[in-house]
Formats: structure tokens, sequence, C-alpha cells
């Protein structure tokens, strides 16, 4: 049997582990199909992050490729980078291994690239309506992003219909052809024991759990505030757990305001902070949580 030939690139690692889970939950649901339909999947890491998680992958047609290993192909492709604004090493793998399609290329590829084969995806249009939130040079590398693929790119995909409905806002006489591709999570059913995680982080208490990374626009200080508001009211019977990575690039002193903040008020025996977790353990603590908080 000839299987298609799809390529996805393995986006993210530790500082952005949202784009991680995306790809890896794409390769997880295409393990849903009869086996007939089951593509081989090409999937093109740069960090060992991502290849340990690939590593953990059940999906039976995955190859796993290190885009960074050949120093030949790493010299030429930054030579056409920085020259010609080319992209060498996407169609350089496209044509070797003889790939339908390759998703999703995004802005924090780079460069342009003038291909049939290419899918581009967007995830939403943050930089456009909560602009103080970027540096000036993120927001021009988006915006130059969506500018320049209008002529080179034939598909492009959205995390949502309200994001595909932004980017016809933004751009209305875009040619390109837009799909929508939700997020999808699929939950491993093999979690560990929850009275071995229970004791592993000490959570002998009832809790609300908070996973997001310490990003300035996940909005922590809410939390802080209304828990602030609860200790004084006397009604707090839970504590909150905090998972994810403890650093913001855009704002390197933010989570250092957030500690500050539960310092100066007292309130440190109400929180716990896990930082970032394994996968499955921060599941089995949100599976067993009273409710998941979402402050953003």
């Amino acid at each position: 049997m000839v299987r298609k030939k799809i390529g996805l690139l393995l986006l993210g690692g530790n500082e952005w582990v949202g784009g991680l889970y995306y790809v890896l939950n794409i390769i997880k649901s295409l393990d849903y199909l009869p086996d007939s339909e089951k593509p081989e999947v090409y999937v093109f890491y740069g960090n060992e992050i991502a290849k340990n998680h690939l590593d953990e992958l059940k999906y039976n047609n995955l190859i796993k490729i290190n885009y960074n290993k050949s120093f030949l192909i790493k010299v030429l492709n930054k030579i056409c980078q920085y020259v010609f604004r080319y992209d060498f090493k996407t169609k350089y793998y496209i044509k070797k291994y003889q790939l339908l399609g390759i998703y999703p290329y995004n802005y924090n590829c780079k460069v342009n690239i003038d291909n049939e084969k290419v899918i581009a995806w967007f995830p939403d249009f943050q930089h456009k309506f909560l602009p103080k939130l970027f540096s000036q040079n993120e927001i021009n590398s988006r915006d130059n992003y969506l500018n320049s693929i209008q002529s080179k790119i034939q598909y492009l995909v959205f995390s949502s219909h309200t994001a595909k409905e932004h980017y016809y806002r933004f751009y209305q006489k875009s040619r390109i052809k837009t799909f929508v591709l939700q997020f999808n999570s699929i939950i491993d059913d093999d979690l560990p024991n929850f009275e071995t995680i229970k004791d592993k982080y000490r959570l002998n208490f009832k809790y609300f759990i908070v996973s997001n990374q310490f990003w300035k626009h996940k909005n922590h200080l809410l939390i802080l505030k209304s828990i602030k508001y609860l200790v004084e009211n006397k009604s707090f019977e839970f504590k909150i757990v905090f998972t994810g990575r403890e650093v913001d690039d855009r704002d390197p002193n933010y989570f250092n305001t957030l500690k500050e903040y539960v310092a100066a008020h007292n309130l440190s025996k109400h929180l716990v902070f896990l930082g970032f977790i394994p996968r499955n353990d921060q599941l089995t603590i949100m599976k067993n949580a009273m409710a998941v908080i979402q402050p953003s």
C-alpha cells in the first residue's frame, strides 16, 4: 500500500509549549483514521524537547527528521535567508521526501516561500487588538509575514472562525484560500494515579488550577487580586495551583512582580507554584481539581 506523504513542522518547545501541543495533537488525530487512509507523516523538529515529545507518540507511520542536523543545508539556508530572503530548507525537504504538502508554516519561519505545497498558519490577531503586549519588532514581523504571503501562498489556515473573520477585516482583497482547523486536545488514557501525583506535589487539599505560561497577557494578577479579596473576607478554604513556565521573554520581570505581590499581601500559604511539569502530571492534577481557571 502506497501512503500519502505529508510534512509537519513541529513548532515550539519549552518557550512556546502551545505550538508544540498543536502539532502533536494533529498527529494523534490522524491515528483515528482507518489504516488505509493514514498518511506517512514526516515531522521536522529542531530541538531535543520536541524530539522527546515525538518519541512518546504511538503513530506507526511517523518519520522524524531533525532539520537542523545537516551542516551543509543549514549554511545554504542561512545564505538564502539573509541574502535572497528565500527559504531553501523547506523547499529542499518537500522535494527530497516528495511531500504532498507541509504545514504549519507561520511567521516564526521568518522568510518568505513561494510554493503551492506550503500551507500557512496564523493563530490569531492579538498584535492588532492588544499591541501593548508586543514589541514593535514582533508587530512588524507578523504584519510583514501576512503581507508577504499574499502573492506567495495559496492556502492559509486559522485556529478559529473568529481569527478568520479578523483576517478578512484587515485583508479584504485577499485571494488566498482560507480554512479553519480548530485546536483539538487528545488526552491519553493512561494518566498517572492521582494518589501518586498528590504525594509527589504535596497536594493534600482542595484546589483550583491555573495552567498558563507566565506571560503578562495571561493575566495571573487577576487571580492574585481575587485571592486577596477572599482572604480579607475570610471565605478562602482552598488553594490555587499554578503550572507553567515562569518566564516571559517579552517582560522578564513579570514573574517577579507576581511574587512581590504575593509577599506584600501575605498570600503564599494560599498558592502553589509548580512550574513547568510533565504533561501527564499536569493533566492528572487538572482532572482532580475543583475547576480550571482561565484568567486571560
